[in-house]
């Protein structure tokens, strides 16, 4: 079995089929199981995160970041996060959690199953060949997968229903690439890397710092200056009042708000009373200018995206086995299998504005026991009608 990931959610994969003989997680940079949650003070040379040829830095942590959930619903039900480990805050740090998971990763002797530094490059079916002995209940007519990778991983090979190409990095020698098949392939790669742009007439000449928070990390960074910051959900309500500590003033502008009585608040806030809530930008100009589309005009050093990001599954664009449009993946039955070959490739953490850790838990449960014939799935056409029937809120990535 096979999962790629880059966050934290390879841990209760790893955690459910740990007992199996063939299983490998892929964990694309770095020595350490925290994903997402590893802090990294470096930020990319591209300030948007767009550029192709960018050194890519995959966690979007900022120094200051606390947790909008208390610590409590945010453990898996068989290791509990109220222990403490560094800070004792319900909504505690970054840090906090990125101790919780490696604890957790030691506490089940998981670390062995990860092959770090290694990066999933491509992945593609193959058909299956029919083998002797195997039964219907083998699902021998599941694709196979066609892998090219690059490091010291393993080879463990099951009904050899998958191959995965994955290099480490692009500048690893391709020599010394490999193939591998996997009965299963398992995509937990996160999807708080690659920075979702609005489009803001005059960007392209606003003299001053244009970037996304991805590369966002400490408040000092911007003392003095007058900040733009562009979108109002947790992050873009986090920043701006971090950042407003040691800014002359900060613009925090948003086409919706948390409350709606925002949209019309014209006096300042935060504690230093240098906050101020707007509407969309119009138009940026090359003097430093910003006119917003309630008439007001400001003057502004830096101008911060807080605009979300994308879903990106650049390895497996070759398969062409589903879409991706405004972040919403499609068919996938339970936002988790692909219909047509389910259930060797899968999913987990996809749906947000959910309790990640313990969503991340049943998914993993679910899959395993899929793999692992424990559970039938539905039939393809099966699935794919229940894709088909789901109400608009349903076929979101919203839960709840």
């Amino acid at each position: 079995k096979r999962s790629h990931q880059n966050r934290s959610t390879w841990q209760w994969w790893a955690r459910e089929l740990r007992d199996l003989p063939q299983r490998e997680s892929y964990e694309r940079k770095g020595e350490s199981v925290g994903g997402v949650w590893v802090y990294d003070e470096t930020v990319e040379d591209d300030p948007l995160g767009i550029a192709e040829n960018r050194q890519q830095v995959h966690s979007s942590m900022y120094q200051n970041l606390r947790t909008n959930l208390p610590r409590e619903v945010m453990g898996y039900s068989d290791f509990w996060f109220g222990q403490i480990f560094e800070d004792e805050r319900r909504f505690c740090t970054h840090r906090e959690v990125r101790l919780y998971l490696e604890a957790f990763a030691d506490h089940f002797q998981l670390r062995s199953l990860v092959q770090v530094n290694t990066q999933v490059q491509r992945v593609v079916p193959v058909p299956a060949p029919q083998s002797a002995g195997t039964t219907a209940h083998d699902r021998a007519e599941w694709p196979r997968w066609q892998e090219n990778w690059h490091f010291g991983a393993f080879r463990m090979l099951g009904q050899l229903q998958f191959s995965l190409l994955v290099t480490v990095n692009s500048s690893m020698d391709p020599a010394n690439s490999e193939e591998l098949l996997f009965d299963g392939v398992v995509v937990c790669n996160g999807h708080y890397s690659q920075p979702r742009l609005p489009q803001v007439p005059g960007a392209d000449v606003f003299p001053g710092l244009v970037m996304h928070s991805h590369n966002y990390r400490k408040p000092e960074d911007f003392a003095g200056q007058r900040v733009l910051v562009i979108g109002a959900s947790a992050s873009g309500e986090d920043v701006a009042r971090e950042i407003a500590e040691r800014a002359d003033v900060v613009h925090l502008a948003a086409r919706s708000w948390q409350n709606p009585a925002w949209a019309d608040a014209t006096e300042p806030i935060g504690p230093r009373l240098n906050v101020y809530r707007r509407p969309m930008p119009a138009q940026l100009h090359a003097d430093g200018r910003v006119d917003f589309t309630n008439g007001v005009e400001a003057d502004v050093d830096t101008v911060i995206y807080c605009t979300g990001y994308e879903y990106k599954f650049k390895f497996l664009e070759d398969a062409k086995l589903f879409a991706v449009e405004d972040n919403y993946i499609s068919p996938l039955y339970e936002h988790i299998f692909v219909p047509q070959v389910a259930p060797t490739l899968s999913f987990i953490g996809l749906p947000w504005k959910v309790v990640p850790f313990p969503q991340f838990e049943l998914q993993a449960k679910y899959i395993a026991r899929a793999l692992s014939g424990r559970l039938e799935l539905p039939s393809a056409k099966e699935m794919q009608a229940a894709i088909s029937e789901a109400t608009p809120s349903c076929a979101s990535l919203f839960l709840g």
